[in-house]
């Protein structure tokens, strides 16, 4: 067996959204440069909501003690350009139930910040 190890950065990010299971489906559905697919490491940058895709059939319980919750979402990034990616993401981010649900746990008026880092 032969030991591998990659340089640079990691592609797959897995996050929790504000705002439940309505606000994930919503967001993963507001994306247009990602595709909606159960696989991941693919050229192409993916998003998917586990909890009603990959692991429906689980119960609440058993999701839970998976480390999957309703508002679960898992981001594959693929080759596109950087810019397009970052675009992508900020629209699904600027939806307007993800930005009232944000908005009111923020006392600024800021919602979030977007960064991600090439390397």
């Amino acid at each position: 067996m032969k030991n591998i190890s990659l340089n640079g950065g990691i592609s797959i990010f897995t996050f929790e959204i504000k705002g439940g299971k309505e606000a994930a489906k919503k967001f993963t559905d507001s994306l247009e440069l990602f595709s909606l697919l159960a696989n991941v490491a693919d050229v192409k940058s993916l998003v998917i909501h586990p909890a009603s895709t990959t692991h429906s059939q689980m119960t609440e319980e058993e999701l839970l003690a998976s480390g999957i919750k309703p508002s679960t979402i898992r981001l594959s990034i693929g080759t596109e350009h950087i810019d397009d990616i970052i675009a992508d993401l900020e629209h699904g981010f600027s939806d307007d139930l993800i930005l009232d649900k944000l908005q009111n746990k923020k006392q600024d008026g800021s919602v979030w910040r977007l960064s991600l880092s090439c390397f």
